[in-house]
């Protein structure tokens, strides 16, 4: 038996269309990830260090989880 590559040819510039729309997705998620790290960051700032031990942290893993480090 034989094996049969099928290849299918794509309009002239979809290979292009489809990576700048991925781009911008890709760009738009990294945009929103980082306005919810730093609305995250801005919440346990606003918490005493005893909270942060508490659950965990200390003031430098804010910073961390700030700038995505966490």
């Amino acid at each position: 038996m034989s094996t049969m590559n099928q290849t299918q040819n794509l309009p002239l510039g979809a290979i292009t269309v489809h990576r700048l729309v991925s781009f911008f997705e890709t760009a738009r998620g990294q945009v929103a990830d980082y306005y919810a790290r730093q609305r995250t960051a801005a919440a346990l700032r606003r918490l005493s260090n005893a909270q942060l031990d508490d659950i965990g942290l200390t003031p430098g893993d804010v910073e961390d989880i700030a700038i995505g480090r966490f």
